[in-house]
């Protein structure tokens, strides 16, 4: 019996030794890895969310450049479509000048097109392409771009075919100027010698007078020069039977010159606007090119509030100045 409870007791020490064994070589070491996991898995965590909460302020931050810069890039459109719809009214504004007057030089003058420029040769436009495909369903811009493109360079265009009709112009006027200033000497200088020269010099000089009393404007003195002194001197000599005598020979040539020189201004006048029509036929396509996909950009940025109106509407409208309102929070960005 002793011999059992003994050995009952060993027993049962036996088993204790073997829970504390296990404790020692295994549990322990298992914390000593544990514990470390654990606080790198908890460390990382927050570092996860640290990383997705810079993640969302970035995307938030390049979301906001982003809208700022379909922001700017709406401002210059507002200013591009202005100055399309001047440049159209330019465009009419000569052709209606010009064929009332073919000496006009009124309403020729194309200012502005500054915001057209910075779109057309100074806009990044591979990260505006991007903003706008990332935010706007519409998929229409690269027709913007070709509107611009092509009203860009009519622009220079008209600048062009208008500089080299008005130096030829101005050089025809000059040789009118020169030519009729001394008619009236030129009538006093021939020698009279018979009844017929005689009237024929009481004419011209009644012609001369007539045509000094005239009221005109400046706008319409080489208009004069050729309706009321040019033409009646060449209808009445050629009326005269000694026109084609040494007499007047001198006077008649210089006088159907300067209608020669009106012809060609005739001639350049009708070139130069057959130019603008066709210039002002791709510029009314491209204007309404740009009306057409101009508005899901400002519907975007009106959903966005940047915007507080819609602007379109008002455009065409030369007194449209002010419309732009953009809210407090939408300073222009230089992103672009």
């Amino acid at each position: 019996m002793l011999r059992f409870y003994f050995q009952s007791g060993e027993f049962h020490s036996d088993q204790g030794n073997f829970w504390i064994g296990v404790f020692k070589d295994f549990l322990i070491p298992l914390a000593g890895v544990g514990v470390p996991l654990l606080l790198f898995y908890l460390g990382l965590r927050q570092e996860r969310r640290r990383a997705d909460k810079q993640r969302n302020e970035d995307n938030e931050k390049l979301d906001r450049a982003e809208n700022l810069r379909l922001l700017y890039f709406h401002s210059l459109l507002v200013e591009a479509l202005k100055f399309c719809c001047h440049f159209q009214d330019v465009l009419d504004s000569v052709g209606k000048s010009l064929n009332e007057n073919k000496y006009s030089s009124n309403n020729l003058a194309l200012d502005g097109g500054t915001d057209l420029k910075r779109i057309v040769v100074d806009l990044d436009r591979e990260r505006l392409f991007y903003a706008y495909r990332m935010r706007i369903e519409d998929q229409s811009l690269n027709v913007t771009f070709k509107a611009l493109d092509a009203v860009y360079g009519l622009r220079g265009t008209f600048g062009e075919v208008w500089e080299r009709s008005s130096r030829e112009i101005t050089s025809r006027k000059n040789g009118i100027r020169s030519s009729t200033s001394d008619f009236g000497l030129r009538v006093l200088e021939v020698n009279v010698d018979n009844p017929d020269d005689s009237n024929l010099r009481d004419q011209l000089m009644q012609i001369l007078i007539g045509h000094g009393q005239k009221e005109y404007s400046e706008e319409r003195q080489y208009q004069e020069l050729i309706e009321s002194l040019a033409t009646p001197f060449a209808t009445t000599i050629e009326g005269h039977q000694k026109s084609r005598d040494s007499n007047w020979s001198s006077l008649y040539n210089k006088v159907l010159s300067v209608q020669i020189l009106d012809k060609q201004v005739e001639s350049i006048v009708s070139q130069y606007l057959h130019n603008v029509e066709e210039i002002s036929l791709t510029v009314e396509r491209a204007v309404s090119d740009l009306f057409k996909h101009y508005l899901p950009l400002e519907d975007y940025l009106i959903e966005q509030k940047l915007l507080t109106k819609r602007l379109a509407d008002g455009l065409a409208d030369p007194n449209g100045e002010g419309s732009y309102q953009a809210t407090d929070d939408t300073e222009q960005s230089s992103l672009v």
